[in-house]
């Protein structure tokens, strides 16, 4: 074989490498926005979920577990049960805490990196995939067998690039429905934020006490 021809074939094969992958990256993009339609179905979810908080600095981790409650077009309220009972309930325009019985209201002007890192847990549960599409590099990874993925997403805007470096997020299609399993936020300053999910059912309304939460 001549050393042209094996150049010429040697060419086709890296085409088709290229071909293949391009394929493969643009199905799965396809099964991504398919989740995120599927995601957005439910305009409310409750679940349960644990939460590690791990410092860069120390190194250490703070872990609290309870529940949660999302509803598309209120906020997400998350009531923690371990280790210290309290609610927080992130909206679109203030953060409510309530420790103890005493509550805290934060307009989110005044901390825009906590209430930019809510925005992104909103539209991450809620699937809404042009937004996550125009804010974020999406590298997704699908196992077809599982039905499963592997989602990280790189801040494109420079706004969120200030605050958080990536999402990472484990997520499933089960049968007609789809679930997120977990997701970590890791900040600029790489404090981490790691959120596993489970028992997740969607609801046809809220209860009397998640509304007050919500209420102006």
């Amino acid at each position: 074989m001549s050393f042209f021809n094996l150049r010429k074939i040697n060419f086709l094969i890296l085409l088709s490498v290229i071909f293949f992958n391009a394929n493969i990256f643009s199905e799965t993009l396809d099964s991504f926005k398919f989740f995120c339609m599927k995601l957005s179905e439910n305009k409310i979810i409750h679940g349960d979920f644990t939460l590690a908080q791990k410092s860069a600095k120390t190194g250490k981790a703070i872990n609290s577990s309870g529940t949660y409650t999302l509803s598309q077009n209120d906020g997400i309220i998350w009531f923690t049960e371990k280790p210290v009972k309290s609610v927080m309930v992130m909206m679109d325009d203030r953060i409510v805490q309530e420790i103890r019985g005493q509550k805290k209201v934060m307009d989110g002007k005044q901390n825009e990196t906590f209430k930019g890192i809510a925005d992104v847990i909103s539209a991450i549960f809620t699937g809404r995939y042009d937004e996550i599409n125009s804010k974020f590099e999406i590298n997704c990874k699908e196992n077809k067998n599982e039905k499963n993925f592997e989602i990280e997403l790189i801040p494109s805007d420079k706004t969120i690039a200030v605050y958080l470096k990536k999402v990472v997020i484990k997520a499933q299609i089960a049968g007609n429905s789809a679930e997120i399993n977990e997701f970590t936020i890791i900040q600029f300053n790489d404090d981490e934020k790691k959120y596993v999910l489970s028992g997740q059912t969607g609801i046809n309304s809220l209860s009397e006490s998640e509304k007050q939460y919500f209420e102006k």
